[in-house]
């Protein structure tokens, strides 16, 4: 009776959520990190505050706070460790600073904060909650650029279309684009991939999204889609206007060809990285049995001459060494593919769904 009552508690649907947990809240601000805006990539930052508060009657203590970061991004504290969370008092704060790693584009803005601790009958538990980061740290609004790109997307809309300076306001330099230049936004990443946004002038509601890759319309799109239905769904609507709804209606057969290019390029480096795998192994296998035949060598109390065979250790080490570096450079590379692939993804997720 104990074990089917064990199982029933287990398997059932409706589960009790304690009374006494940890509760997260994130605080992320719409702007950079003063003096950091226009330093380049590298000196990028934001600041974020993330509050932690415990619903029951005691404290709790070490409480581990981890941060999981989408590439590029990085945080400078990872994980930490609170001491100390109070009961119903004032929420502890922590600050998490927020940068980039390297100058690529990403595919997600959204980092992850988990925390774990262990409650008062000894029952570990963890709670996480999400934020996202916001544009600013991905690409920078620069003189609009029209000229013809090797990568586009059009979407349509069901409504006309708003000034762009008014959706992206928050990236708009002092002396940025007013809202009589709003046929046209550009957007360059720390990459140096630019994307514009053009507002059809015959067709109200058509936004063609255009740039030097594929993976580099993604967040731009999402965005523009995001902001746009936030501008439609806040604004009180009459009776003869349609719920906002955003569509692509031209042939697919271009993006998936450009997304088949982003594909094998990734598999490629897949290959390429597995060849050099195979050799490294080799090499060191070649290696180590150099070495072992000079050990043999050294240990014998008649020793033969080693008949080169230090030069041919040097050349073994040498080549480990090489073939180390292409392997550490071509992983590097193909993470940078991995996260091209998931932007033309969810990007091609995007216009199809």
């Amino acid at each position: 009776r104990q074990l089917l009552t064990v199982i029933r508690e287990a398997t059932a649907d409706a589960k009790v959520e304690p009374t006494d947990r940890l509760v997260i809240r994130a605080q992320v601000p719409a702007a950079l990190d003063a003096g950091t805006e226009g330093q380049g990539w590298q000196r990028l930052a934001l600041t974020a505050k993330l509050f932690l508060s415990y619903t029951g009657s005691e404290a709790i203590s070490d409480v581990t706070v981890s941060v999981t970061v989408p590439p590029p991004f990085k945080c400078s504290t990872p994980t930490q460790v609170v001491s100390s969370v109070g009961g119903g008092g004032t929420p502890r704060t922590l600050v998490l600073i927020f940068g980039l790693a390297a100058p690529s584009i990403p595919a997600d803005t959204t980092a992850t904060v988990a925390a774990m601790y262990v409650s008062k009958t000894g029952e570990p538990r963890t709670v996480s909650t999400s934020l996202s980061l916001p544009l600013l740290m991905c690409c920078k609004v620069v003189p609009s650029i029209k000229t013809p790109a090797p990568c586009k997307v059009t979407l349509d809309s069901n409504r006309n279309p708003p000034p762009l300076p008014a959706l992206f306001e928050e990236l708009l330099p002092p002396t940025g684009p007013s809202a009589a230049q709003s046929a046209a936004l550009t957007f360059m990443h720390h990459s140096s991939v630019d994307v514009t946004i053009l507002v059809s002038k015959n067709n109200a509601g058509r936004y063609r999204i255009q740039g030097g890759s594929l993976e580099a319309l993604w967040l731009i799109a999402r965005e523009l889609t995001e902001r746009l239905g936030l501008h439609f769904n806040t604004k009180s609507p009459t009776q003869d206007d349609p719920p906002f709804q955003m569509s692509y209606s031209e042939d697919v057969t271009e993006p998936l060809q450009m997304y088949m290019g982003v594909m094998e390029q990734h598999f490629a480096l897949r290959l390429q990285l597995d060849a050099v795998h195979s050799e490294l192994e080799a090499a060191a296998a070649q290696f180590r049995a150099v070495e072992k035949r000079l050990l043999v060598r050294f240990k014998d109390r008649n020793p033969q001459p080693i008949q080169a065979l230090d030069s041919l250790l040097q050349l073994s080490l040498d080549r480990v060494l090489v073939l180390s570096e292409q392997g550490s450079q071509l992983a590097k590379e193909l993470q940078g593919a991995a996260t091209a692939l998931a932007a033309s993804t969810r990007l091609l997720h995007l216009i199809l769904k």
